[in-house]
């Protein structure tokens, strides 16, 4: 049977079983209701309801959507539309609201005015619901999304943008949907030469590294493939900024660059892996090199407010010679009662202490004489700015001269070891961390918290060590009872900042009553008036944080002058020590405290490869040697001014 065959009568009773209602208004005020199908009764009326003019049309419009309604039909009418379409609500039998997609054909007279509307009603509520649904779970994923404090985007195979969360576009400065990535990330004009496209698209997770031109800062990024519905792919990439760790890591192979020059000790020592494994055939070629006896490293630990105790941890002897590191003595030896406040004094200041223990004070040589030591040298290491100990060389029976130039390389040694001692306990805080934190390769926080405007736990994601409770213990429980009360004081007043401007609130808390542990909150608005809270443990960046700004200050507050200068002579920087001594010397400039002639030595030094020492100047009544290092990794020279000890001699230098 096809359309043709129907008769009218059966057309339209085919028409009237089905969902759509077909009204027919006549163009007057209020749209009185001429017809209307059977099938009304679905909204809980009849169609006497309408036609006998006791229910006005208008009076079934939701009273929020009537004006629209009606000025859109003013609009369709006056612009001459056949047809036109509308989406409103209309109040049921009962207050039910309904969601309508109302078809309309207007029907006009010969002179063009319109008589008549005819419209065809779906009911399309459960539609709206879905929608309505699954804006709100797009809200919740977006919230998420912009929570996290790295940067994400999508990006189809053709290498087009499809999405950014708000920090990508902070960066970008703009939202970049359907640009090329490689432009938008990097402003290129064409694909990146080191892209990973190809094999995340052929279902690979791809993790790398990569600088960008854009803003000349290093990122972390995981590429991830996603496969949609109709079979089409894109790539999500997550990315973290880590220019600081790079910068980090940067700095150290400087570090290391400049204690290789000074001899195969501080090239071997910055091989290994491992103090415990290195340290001892360190200790040996140090020992051959300045044909010494005894080379050991001791670590000092503060014991009271005056007492230092110190305690021999590695030592390498001469054959024939027994080791000292299990002599009594330097068991746990307090240094101040034994008679040595002077090393004390010097070592925990960056001082040296050196020479003959013949010259020594009578309290040291007491204790030294017994274990037949001639002559020693003493270099401080300190670890994050604090004093832990010294690296000393011993010479059994005879003397010894220490010249400076050999005691200020030694220093540099002396620094590497605690630069290594910190090093080794960052990386295992860092690799205790990592373990803990294994779960989280993507980075994203590993604490969730979703809460309403009452402080009720919405939902929660808790991490195993146990800050915060499982989440069949904590939903539907007040957040002042889950967290302590410091940490819950500042949840609630970013919260209540939160809901006021509707802007993402940024801060620090703990989840422990001893505060040993802290975390970064971000928190940000919901659905529904909901606040959620990701929380990052930031308290490993913390400690870093102090201990790279304690390094910083060693060579800022060094007490002898320290200037880098590039191969052409200019000074790149000059430390307070420099300075002042330039201005009690009334000379203009750092610079001006060099010896004559300094630019030569720049470039001579670099050109060879070879330290220059014992250069003089006297300037001002004062007396200064300096000593210029090159550094060839960098193109620069270290220049380090000394004042001659007591009794060295100036013309033997000159």
């Amino acid at each position: 049977m096809d359309a043709a065959s129907l008769s009218p009568d059966e057309a339209l009773r085919l028409f009237e079983s089905g969902p759509t209602v077909m009204f027919k208004w006549k163009a007057a005020e209020g749209w009185p209701v001429e017809y209307v199908s059977p099938n009304v009764e679905q909204f809980g009326f009849r169609p006497d309801d309408f036609v006998s003019g006791r229910l006005p049309y208008a009076s079934i419009v939701h009273p929020d959507d009537l004006a629209r309604v009606a000025e859109e039909v003013r609009q369709f009418s006056e612009a001459g539309a056949t047809h036109f379409e509308q989406e409103y609500r209309i109040m049921g039998k009962g207050g039910r609201a309904h969601w309508l997609h109302d078809f309309t054909v207007v029907r006009r007279e010969a002179g063009g005015a319109i008589t008549h509307y005819y419209g065809y009603i779906e009911d399309v509520t459960a539609r709206r619901q879905a929608q309505e649904a699954a804006q709100e779970h797009w809200a919740k994923y977006r919230a998420i999304v912009d929570a996290y404090d790295g940067l994400i985007y999508i990006c189809s195979a053709d290498f087009k943008i499809e999405f950014m969360n708000r920090r990508l576009i902070e960066r970008t400065g703009r939202d970049t949907t359907g640009e090329p990535c490689f432009r938008a990330l990097h402003d290129r004009g064409a694909k990146c030469p080191w892209c990973v496209n190809d094999r995340v698209f052929q279902g690979k997770t791809v993790r790398w590294e990569v600088l960008s031109p854009k803003d000349n800062r290093w990122y972390y990024v995981v590429d991830t493939p996603i496969v949609h519905p109709d079979g089409r792919q894109s790539k999500m990439a997550m990315i973290q900024d880590i220019t600081e760790r790079k910068q980090a890591e940067t700095l150290l192979r400087r570090r290391e660059a400049v204690l290789e020059a000074i001899g195969f000790a501080s090239e071997q020592f910055l091989k290994c892996h491992s103090l415990e494994h290195c340290l001892q055939d360190v200790l040996a070629r140090l020992g051959q090199a300045l044909n010494v006896n005894r080379v050991h490293v001791t670590e000092v630990r503060a014991s009271g407010p005056d007492e230092f105790l110190a305690e021999r941890r590695h030592e390498w002897a001469a054959a024939g010679l027994p080791p000292q590191i299990y002599y009594s003595a330097w068991r746990a030896f307090p240094m101040r009662r034994q008679g040595f406040a002077r090393w004390i004094e010097q070592l925990s200041r960056g001082q040296t202490v050196s020479g003959d223990v013949v010259e020594f004070p009578s309290g040291e040589q007491a204790v030294l004489g017994r274990q037949q030591i001639g002559s020693l040298a003493a270099l401080p290491y300190f670890v994050g700015g604090t004093w832990r100990g010294f690296l000393g060389f011993e010479v059994s029976g005879g003397r010894r001269t220490w010249p400076l130039v050999e005691l200020e390389a030694l220093k540099t040694v002396a620094s590497l070891i605690g630069a290594a001692i910190q090093r080794q306990e960052a990386e295992h805080t860092l690799r205790r961390s990592e373990e803990r934190h294994a779960h989280l390769l993507n980075a994203m926080p590993d604490l969730m918290l979703r809460f309403d405007p009452l402080f009720v736990l919405l939902d929660i994601k808790a991490a195993p060590d146990g800050d915060l409770p499982a989440r069949e213990d904590a939903v539907g429980r007040s957040l002042e009872v889950v967290l302590p009360a410091s940490a819950y004081a500042a949840f609630r007043g970013a919260a209540d900042r939160l809901w006021k401007t509707g802007q993402r609130q940024v801060f620090d808390a703990s989840l422990s009553d001893d505060g040993s542990r802290i975390y970064e909150v971000r928190m940000v608005p919901a659905a529904k008036g909901e606040a959620l809270a990701i929380l990052r443990d930031i308290t490993a960046r913390k400690k870093a944080d102090v201990a790279i700004a304690k390094l910083a200050a060693f060579p800022l507050n060094n007490p002898n002058p320290l200037l880098e200068l590039t191969e052409s002579a200019d000074v790149l920087f000059a430390n307070q020590a420099a300075r002042d001594l330039a201005a009690a010397l009334a000379l203009g400039r750092p610079s001006d405290i060099l010896p004559p002639g300094y630019e030569a030595v720049c470039r001579e030094c670099l050109a060879s490869g070879a330290v220059r020492q014992g250069l003089l100047v006297r300037k001002g009544g004062r007396t200064i040697l300096w000593m210029f290092m090159p550094i060839s990794e960098s193109r620069t020279v270290h220049a380090y001014g000394f004042t001659p000890p007591a009794g060295f001699d100036l013309r033997a230098s000159a």
